[in-house]
């Protein structure tokens, strides 16, 4: 149609787009693949009995810049080792927006069958400075950039520790703030 824009639009909670009508006269440069948009119109249905909106406005509230850095292109799949390239970009892709969804189903469900039964969430530290464990093999935690911890460095404090100010490391055992947690959650439950 040489007067008319046919849009795919979703907001990540379907793998099904919506598809938008929008007429040229409303479209700008600013709208590429991948952009945010805020449309306005009517909804219809598609000649196949699709829901659709006929756009009467349309505002593109997130510019993205398709030709330098937007590493994705419209109806093309990508390899799971291309998409580890970009894993801020890769729930736009319909397979991880998929897993997405189901791991939020799922996690939910788990969550709210414990819950229903009394138990109680406890969120322990994922960073912390001591070994919890006492077994030596921790990950320890520090910028990549060693510009930023030159910058932050600190007289008296080795350049590792300088980000944090003491030796971080990934915990490998969140039992010790657990066992802190208990008896206030279990206290909790029996008043």
């Amino acid at each position: 149609m040489k007067n008319l824009l046919f849009l795919n639009v979703d907001d990540g909670s379907s793998p099904k787009h919506l598809q938008v009508v929008v007429s040229k006269d409303l479209s700008n440069g600013d709208m590429t693949y991948g952009a945010a948009v805020k449309v306005k119109g009517e909804l219809g249905k598609d000649p196949k009995g699709n829901p659709e909106i006929h756009a009467e406005s349309i505002e593109v509230v997130g510019k993205c810049d398709v030709a330098d850095s937007y590493p994705f292109s419209p109806r093309n799949v990508y390899p799971d080792e291309y998409l580890r390239k970009f894993l801020h970009f890769r729930s736009r892709t319909d397979s991880f927006s998929s897993l997405l969804r189901i791991r939020d189903v799922t996690y939910m469900a788990v969550h709210n069958f414990f819950h229903s039964d009394g138990f109680c969430l406890v969120n322990t530290p994922i960073l912390t400075s001591s070994d919890c464990e006492g077994a030596g093999e921790v990950f320890s935690v520090k910028p990549h950039c060693s510009k930023l911890l030159k910058d932050m460095a600190t007289q008296g404090i080795p350049l590792e520790e300088s980000f944090f100010n003491k030796k971080v490391f990934l915990s490998v055992s969140g039992q010790l703030q657990l066992e802190a947690a208990v008896r206030y959650v279990v206290s909790r439950f029996l008043c």
